[in-house]
């Protein structure tokens, strides 16, 4: 064997025109100067016009894989490359309709690094392929001329050839075939890939009908060129976009070092070498050479496809100097995910910072808790009693008002007194006169019980029972509304269907109701009862009615009217109304503040508005063939999936109601609901996204395609936390600035609803967790979205920043309570989530607004000793676990990468740069 069959594939059997190889270009070269070292006649002389259109102006080449011809498209006055492939192949039908598949394939790749496939002819029976003509020569004879490259000139074209692999992989072609004999530098220096995809296959079909040389491996996967051939490719393993890495590595060390890794006189001893060998560090041949450059070659050598860079982008960045995502921005083409991935982008920070971070939020989550009870409704509403106690307590009034049955089913929750905060708010009050008020006058929380002869099947298609849903007028359920602290404020019983006694309109003597343990259950001053007329109809049937006047015995003696009705000697309604009651037995939805004011984002017209300029742009991306699909289907199935968490223990608590059809339907409507917001939203955005600023998706993108032990992500996601916590801190900063400036500051911030539902069940504040993650990817998604479209309309980083935080300090800032501190505090915030996003990115964003969420989702407690501690204790136990274990990742993706260092040895004496 001479060292002609290491270089090249073992040439076709039944061909003897082809067992010599060009010396000019490699086998199906498409470029090149000369006509070859053969001395057989070419096929077709000069002048020979093919399949009528092109006239051959010389031979370029002839190897492997067939004659390469340098011709004149007589029709658009061009030269092209005609590569006429073995007679003995195209004459087999599987092998042309797969050569066909495959130029229709690499037709739709159009890369400047790559050679492009124009199409598949015929003449005289024999067929070729038509592609790009490149004036230049093919690397190895360059390498042979030059030696080795300097370090700057061997980054540019490894760059460049990683440019190009990465598109063949992108258009889902494998080289299998890399080697300088297949990689052209054209008249302007620029590096060309050719003979990829096509070339092993017809190695291949070559190999079927012919014995392989001594030591050459078994298994068709395995063909290849056996100089630059992957362990993988020697074992039979299956081929991956890591066999082309190897090959990428080798060429490499070529380019850098000016020889082969690898030295052999034989394939077996080529075999050996790749599979178990080692090449000699490229720094003892080249003293000088980076650190970064020989890292990156010892990587793509691995043996383990698994250890190597996970594309060609992963090794272009690896590379030493430049920006690789700047330079896309600058030239005005879109990087694709792999490449945004791949790019190393303030990869390198101490772990002192990252400490630092971490502690800064615990920090602040200290700070979050010392103020919770001064400036959150739950902390300044007294909470003595917990669920169960209040349960007991209502069951305990329903026994005295002569209900002692069993009940089938039961629920029970808290509910802000809505009513009496727009009352108070009305009342224009000082920061003193609402904590007065919260804390000694009548509860700003209402606790509602309510149990049933029947099983509880809502009228909406929701799993959720509250104290108006189903209505509390069916025959059996009963409900009672308790304050925190356990006094009685309203009762309703509906009496059956069938009255045994057939009442009249005045009961008998001895068949009237006694009201006066319901009295006390309610904490009426006993001497303050005054009768009064009855004015509200009670909302089931009674045949009596009675209504009087009082105090209650609180600090303040709130006067308020006591309406009560009962049938058959058995109270049916019981409610203290106060001022503030409406006349109404069932309230209208109300809108919560949550943390900031809500201002304008709660109005709906914006959201259709943000949801349909989504749609819009989500279609435009998919007619366009824009858009990273596979990670809008993932975050598509985030969102659903945090859906199907929120609902399904609330299905499995109550079991019936997935058996009703519409419950289920809107069940399975919510998680497509969410799959397919989630999925346009991430389409609508991620493509302009990755053309103007690609940077703000690294750490991103990296985590959705399953890199979490990353630095880069380890430190977005450190930054995030402490921003969500600060966020959180400035809820609760707006209203205390306000009472301390002496302004008139609203009611505190609510709670939302997820907390008052988190302070009543075990299996709410299970769902708490899933909703602080799919609130919080929605809400970071929108903020980005809007940051996205101003920075294509200011197309400036630093003008759509300040556009950016006034469009946000307007929308979040403009709510209840007085406008100054919120809309202070908000433009403080914006300031700091809009910096972070621009210098860290979209994962930044979005942990902090998960995090922000949760800690909202949850009741905020420093004192230990309330039945509310535990609950307290799970989000800010999650937000310390994410901080910890957030900076063991990284300090273990440090440690991971100190370990894959480039070897340093000692250079040889009289070695020579």
């Amino acid at each position: 064997m001479t060292p002609r069959d290491i270089d090249n594939t073992r040439p076709l059997p039944d061909d003897p025109r082809l067992t010599r190889t060009a010396a000019s270009s490699g086998p199906g070269s498409s470029g090149g100067s000369g006509a070859g070292d053969d001395d057989a006649p070419p096929r077709f002389g000069t002048g020979t016009l093919i399949a009528g259109r092109y006239r051959v102006v010389t031979l370029l080449g002839r190897g492997g894989m067939g004659e390469v011809y340098r011709a004149e498209d007589t029709v658009l006055s061009q030269h092209v490359a005609l590569k006429f492939l073995p007679a003995a192949l195209t004459r087999v039908p599987w092998f042309l309709e797969h050569l066909l598949s495959e130029v229709r394939t690499a037709r739709r790749i159009s890369h400047p690094n790559v050679v492009r496939i124009h199409d598949v002819g015929e003449h005289a029976g024999e067929r070729f392929i038509t592609m790009e003509y490149i004036d230049g020569e093919d690397l190895r004879r360059l390498l042979s001329r030059v030696g080795r490259f300097t370090e700057e000139k061997g980054v540019e074209l490894t760059r460049q050839l990683c440019a190009g692999l990465a598109a063949l992989h992108e258009g889902g072609l494998l080289h299998r075939d890399l080697k300088p004999a297949n990689i052209m530098i054209d008249s302007r220096g620029i590096l060309r890939l050719m003979d990829f995809g096509l070339a092993t296959e017809i190695r291949m079909a070559a190999l079927r009908g012919a014995a392989p040389p001594p030591g050459w491996p078994a298994g068709n996967s395995s063909v290849g060129t056996p100089a630059y051939m992957a362990p993988e490719q020697w074992t039979g393993g299956a081929l991956t976009r890591q066999t082309d890495i190897y090959a990428v590595g080798l060429v490499m060390y070529e380019i850098f070092v000016g020889r082969r890794a690898f030295d052999a006189d034989t394939i077996a001893e080529l075999r050996d070498l790749h599979t178990m060998g080692t090449p000699p560090a490229p720094s003892a041949s080249v003293p000088t050479l980076s650190p970064q450059v020989e890292r990156a070659i010892d990587l793509c050598l691995a043996k383990d496809p698994a250890e190597r860079p996970r594309s060609a982008y992963a090794v272009a960045a690896l590379l030493p100097g430049g920006d690789p995502l700047a330079a896309a921005v600058a030239e005005h083409r879109t990087p694709s995910p792999d490449s945004i991935a791949a790019a190393a982008v303030g990869e390198r920070f101490s772990l002192p910072w990252a400490a630092g971070l971490a502690g800064l939020t615990l920090a602040l989550l200290a700070a979050v808790l010392l103020l919770a009870n001064r400036t959150l409704l739950v902390g300044l509403t007294p909470l003595p009693r917990s669920p169960a106690a209040l349960m007991e307590r209502a069951r305990l009034f329903l026994a005295d008002a002569g209900y002692k049955e069993e009940a089938r089913d039961a629920a029970w929750g808290f509910d802000i007194d809505m009513d009496r905060m727009h009352w108070l708010e009305k009342g224009r009050l000082s920061a003193a006169d609402w904590h007065r008020e919260l804390r000694q006058g009548p509860a700003g929380l209402l606790f509602w019980f309510r149990h049933s002869q029947q099983r509880f099947v809502p009228l909406r298609p929701f799993p959720y029972i509250d104290q108006d849903d189903p209505p509390a007028l069916v025959p059996g359920s009963l409900s009672v509304t308790l304050t925190p602290s356990g006094q009685l404020r309203r009762l309703i019983a509906p009496p059956p269907v069938e009255d045994p006694g057939n009442a009249a309109a005045e009961p008998p003597a001895g068949r009237q109701a006694d009201w006066t343990r319901l009295m006390e259950a309610a904490e009426v001053d006993p001497a303050s009862l005054e009768p009064a007329a009855p004015r509200w109809t009670p909302p089931v049937f009674s045949d009596e009615r009675r209504a009087w006047t009082a105090h209650l015995a609180d600090a303040d003696h709130t006067a308020v009217r006591i309406e009560a009705a009962s049938h058959a000697g058995r109270p049916t309604y019981f409610q203290v109304i106060f001022p503030w009651t409406p006349a109404a037995h069932v309230r209208p939805p109300t809108p919560i503040r949550i943390g900031l004011a809500t201002g304008l984002a709660g109005e709906g017209w914006l959201i259709v508005a943000i949801h349909l300029t989504v749609i819009v742009l989500a279609v435009y991306n998919l007619w366009l063939g824009r858009g990273d699909r596979a990670g809008a289907l993932r975050v598509g199935l985030l969102l659903a999936a945090c859906v199907l968490l929120m609902v399904l223990p609330r299905f499995l608590e109550r079991p019936a109601l997935l058996a009703s059809f519409s419950s289920f339907m809107h069940f399975v409507g919510r998680c497509l609901y969410a799959l397919a917001v989630g999925a346009l939203f991430y389409l609508a955005f991620e493509p302009f996204t990755r053309k103007i600023w690609p940077q703000s998706l690294v750490s991103w993108t990296r985590l959705i395609r399953g890199r979490v032990l990353c630095c880069t992500v380890a430190r977005d996601i450190l930054v995030g936390l402490p921003a969500g916590v600060a966020c959180v801190l400035g809820a609760q900063a707006s209203w205390m600035i306000s009472c301390h400036m002496g302004l008139l500051p609203g009611p505190p911030p609510n709670p939302q609803g997820i907390v008052l539902a988190t302070m009543a069940t075990p299996v709410a504040g299970l769902t708490a967790i899933p909703f602080a993650l799919m609130v919080g990817v929605y809400n970071g998604l929108m903020i980005f979205i809007l940051l996205v479209v101003v920075r294509l309309i200011v197309r400036h980083a630093a003008g759509s920043a300040i556009v950016t935080a006034v469009l946000f300090t307007l929308i979040f800032g403009w709510g209840g309570g007085h406008p100054i501190p919120s809309l202070a505090a908000t433009a403080v915030l914006s300031a700091i989530v809009v910096s972070i996003v621009l210098r860290f990115g979209l994962l930044s964003l979005l942990t902090a607004w998960i995090v922000y969420t949760l800690l909202l989702s949850f009741p905020l407690t420093l004192d230990w000793q309330s039945w509310l501690a535990p609950i307290t204790l799970v989000p800010v136990a999650i937000t310390v676990l994410l901080a910890a274990g957030t900076l063991a990742a990284l300090f273990l993706a440090a440690q991971r990468e100190r370990c894959a260092l480039p070897r340093v040895q000692a250079a040889p004496a009289g070695a020579q740069a």
